[in-house]
């Protein structure tokens, strides 16, 4: 249906657009049916549009799909999610969701965005659909290393003070710029520790291309009292400037490809900096290798 009823619609629009900007990132959205349905449906998009007219539109076009259970609109969402919601909409529809949405673009070509979910609100109980909904969407979205956005939420109370809880799992640490390709993403919102790896591309020693990796890091929130960042390999230059975290090319790998993998580890409140000696052997220890080099920003 998205083919027959939407992609006309979206061609003429990308045709108008095109003719006034040759630039602008164009987001399209399939038909509702691959949102409730992903087990049988599909986004019926064979290609992005404008591509008939000009190929070039697959670097220019973004694929914007939606992720809800629909089986969780009949229940409080601050009621204890039963083992048969979680197993059909937490390990069967939001994976299909997100294959249906993956496989699409993979044969369309262009990027993907989840751009939008919602229905859930961290709500303090670790059983509660609030919670283990919205923990499961955006722990997948780590996974499958996808940008997304909320619906539907402020993140504050009546009174117009930050909700911590939901602050907690919506302000994650997430890599804004990586020179190469990424390969996987983790984040433990409970302890604020992040796992982030990725492979380089070659790239010349010169200034404007030196950084390989900027990482915001949403500091008052998950480290109010500094973090530990460890960095393999250990040679490559790594800083903290204001709420990013900077990783620099190092000279002598610059026309090389390698590895980096990327550790981070709440520190403790100021009253325990007198067992940081023990915080670094038990929490750093376990990610360290004879390559990884670390460092602790307070």
């Amino acid at each position: 249906m998205g083919k027959v009823h939407l992609l006309p619609v979206y061609d003429y629009l990308v045709e108008r657009i095109r003719q006034v900007d040759s630039s602008t990132l164009v987001f399209y959205e399939p038909m509702t049916h691959s949102l409730f349905l992903p087990i049988v449906g599909g986004t019926g998009m064979g290609r992005v549009p404008g591509f008939h007219i000009d190929p070039k539109e697959r670097n220019r076009s973004v694929l914007s799909y939606h992720y809800y259970c629909w089986l969780l609109w009949f229940s409080d969402p601050r009621s204890q999610m039963s083992w048969f919601q979680q197993e059909l909409c937490d390990k069967t529809i939001i994976t299909k969701a997100f294959n249906t949405a993956h496989a699409s673009r993979k044969k369309t070509g262009g990027g993907m965005f989840l751009t939008e979910f919602g229905r859930c609100a961290p709500d303090g109980h670790e059983r509660s659909i609030n919670t283990v909904e919205c923990s499961t969407i955006l722990r997948t979205a780590d996974e499958r290393l996808m940008s997304w956005t909320y619906w539907g939420g402020d993140f504050l109370d009546d009174y117009g003070k930050p909700i911590n809880e939901q602050l907690n799992y919506f302000s994650r640490p997430y890599p804004q710029r990586t020179l190469g390709t990424s390969g996987h993403l983790k984040f433990d919102v409970r302890n604020g520790s992040l796992e982030y790896a990725f492979l380089t591309k070659p790239t010349k020693g010169t200034q404007e291309n030196k950084i390989i990796l900027s990482m915001y890091l949403p500091s008052s929130v998950h480290y109010p009292h500094g973090l530990a960042v460890c960095v393999e390999p250990d040679v490559i230059p790594t800083e903290i400037i204001g709420n990013h975290l900077i990783l620099n090319v190092p000279k002598e790998m610059t026309n090389v490809t390698f590895s980096v993998n990327v550790n981070i580890r709440r520190l403790p409140q100021p009253e325990q900096r007198w067992s940081s000696t023990y915080f670094a052997v038990e929490n750093i220890a376990t990610v360290s290798s004879d390559r990884m080099n670390c460092h602790f920003y307070c």
